[in-house]
C-alpha cells in the first residue's frame, strides 16, 4: 500500500498534469489542426490545386483514412502510459512554470528547439533506414502509405512515435525552458 501512495503523490502533482499531459494534448491538437483541413483539400482534390501535388495519384483516402485516426489514437494513449511511466524521471529536469524569460530568450530557445530537433530527427529517421531489423519491424508501418496526406503524418509504429515524441523533450530539458517555450 505504501508503494501506490508514493507513485500517487507524483500523479496528484498539478506540474504532472500540466508539463508532459498537457504538452501531449497541446501537440495532438496542434497536429490535428493543421492536419484536418489539409486532410480535406486531399480529400476533395481540387483540380485548380493538382499543379502543386508531388505525386499526381490519387490520396488513399478510402484505405488509409481510418487506420491514420486508430493510430493517433493508439499512439497517443501508448504514449500518455510511457510518460506516466516516465515521471520520475521527467519531474526533476530543469523545465519549469516559474517566470518566464525575456522575449529574445524565447525566441532563441524555440529556434534551437526547432533545429536541434530537425537534427536528431534526421539521425533517427536515417538510423531507421539503416539498420534493417528497425526498418523492416518498426519503420516499415510509416512507409506503407505512398501518397500521403495530412492525417498521415502520425501514421508510424508506436514505438517510432514514442521515440519521436522523446526528442522534442531534449532541447527544453538541456536548457531547462519554461512549459509556455515547450
Amino acid at each position: 500500500m505504501d508503494v501506490f501512495s508514493y507513485w500517487q503523490g507524483f500523479y496528484n502533482d498539478p506540474w504532472f498534469w500540466q508539463f508532459p499531459m498537457a504538452t501531449l494534448a497541446i501537440s495532438t491538437t496542434a497536429f490535428l489542426a493543421v492536419a484536418i483541413p489539409w486532410t480535406i483539400v486531399a480529400w476533395r482534390d481540387p483540380v485548380y490545386l493538382r499543379k502543386y501535388k508531388i505525386q499526381q495519384k490519387p490520396f488513399e483516402m478510402k484505405q488509409f483514412l481510418l487506420p491514420s485516426i486508430g493510430r493517433i489514437v493508439v499512439n497517443n494513449i501508448i504514449l500518455a502510459a510511457l510518460l506516466v511511466l516516465a515521471w520520475p524521471l521527467l519531474k526533476p529536469t530543469g523545465v519549469h512554470n516559474g517566470e518566464m524569460p525575456v522575449w529574445y530568450i524565447i525566441i532563441a530557445q524555440l529556434i534551437f528547439f526547432v533545429l536541434l530537433d530537425d537534427f536528431l530527427y534526421y539521425c533517427m529517421h536515417r538510423y531507421m533506414h539503416e539498420n534493417k531489423w528497425l526498418l523492416r519491424n518498426i519503420h516499415s508501418v510509416h512507409h506503407r502509405i505512398r501518397n500521403t496526406c495530412g492525417i498521415n503524418g502520425n501514421y508510424m509504429h508506436w514505438v517510432e512515435y514514442s521515440l519521436t515524441a522523446a526528442l522534442t523533450l531534449v532541447g527544453p530539458i538541456i536548457l531547462g525552458a519554461h512549459i509556455y517555450v515547450v
